[in-house]
């Protein structure tokens, strides 16, 4: 995120953000990386994660700014150039490296990805339904229980989350035709969870970067320090993951209500 480079109101700020993110144990910190969505929202309307702040139009921020439908030319541009703006201004400060991008609201955004930087690579990261739908709900509920600025239902907070998840995934399996083969390496959460340096190494391998093991030593000194980091872990019933899946698959999307609970 976009913060004034003034020490003392660094210092200000820094006293007042939690030390771990509210949704999970990953470190809070002014100069730690974060999504870039959340720099998006600072500095534009155009954002997802707008819906924290007014969740009765969740459906609305997912359509436009996530799956990119339902857009006016004009609001499109806007999205394009202040999405381009921010990518500009942190490579700027980045002595033009080139960057590496986490944001989740990104795989439904593939075509303009692409219209934007064509010649972009994209690692795609496949996890647990039943895990990524918790996960993703505990990160609504704990947000907008903090930003929202209107009275919302929780339960339609988990429909959403379901149906939301649905979409993206049919549009990113859709999508990723766009994405020429060589650009796209697809892997699994386990694998990067499991054996980080491996996996790290498959992917400099698939996209032919170089300077692997010139990078080597910073990746294994990274990830000794995270050995003591502890993932969230989610009782979920079988019966649960059965109904997901199933969901995910078949089901018409007006059963989600029934599913969450």
């Amino acid at each position: 995120m976009f913060h004034n480079n003034n020490p003392i109101i660094n210092t200000l700020i820094g006293m007042h953000l939690p030390k771990k993110r509210p949704m999970d144990n990953v470190l809070m910190d002014l100069h730690l990386p974060q999504e870039e969505e959340f720099a998006l929202g600072n500095i534009s309307k155009h954002s997802c994660y707008h819906w924290w702040t007014f969740p009765n139009k969740m459906k609305d921020y997912f359509n436009k700014y996530a799956l990119l439908e339902n857009l006016s030319s004009q609001e499109y541009s806007e999205l394009k150039k202040a999405y381009l703006f921010l990518l500009k201004k942190v490579s700027l400060a980045n002595s033009d490296k080139n960057l590496l991008i986490k944001n989740p609201v990104n795989t439904g955004r593939i075509p303009m990805l692409l219209e934007l930087f064509p010649n972009a690579k994209f690692i795609y990261l496949e996890r647990n339904p039943s895990e990524v739908y918790h996960s993703t709900l505990k990160l609504h509920l704990r947000l907008i229980e903090r930003f929202s600025f209107q009275k919302y239902n929780e339960r339609e907070i988990e429909a959403n989350t379901l149906i939301f998840y649905r979409k993206i995934m049919e549009k990113y399996q859709n999508d990723k035709q766009l994405i020429p083969k060589e650009n796209l390496f697809e892997l699994t959460y386990e694998s990067m969870l499991n054996k980080p340096l491996k996996t790290v190494r498959n992917i400099y391998a698939a996209f032919d970067l170089k300077k692997f093991d010139i990078a080597k030593n910073n990746f294994q000194t990274f990830i000794a320090s995270q050995k003591n980091f502890k993932c969230d872990h989610y009782n979920i019933k079988k019966d649960f993951h059965l109904e997901l899946q199933s969901f995910l698959e078949n089901k018409s999307l007006e059963q989600a209500a029934f599913i969450a609970n």
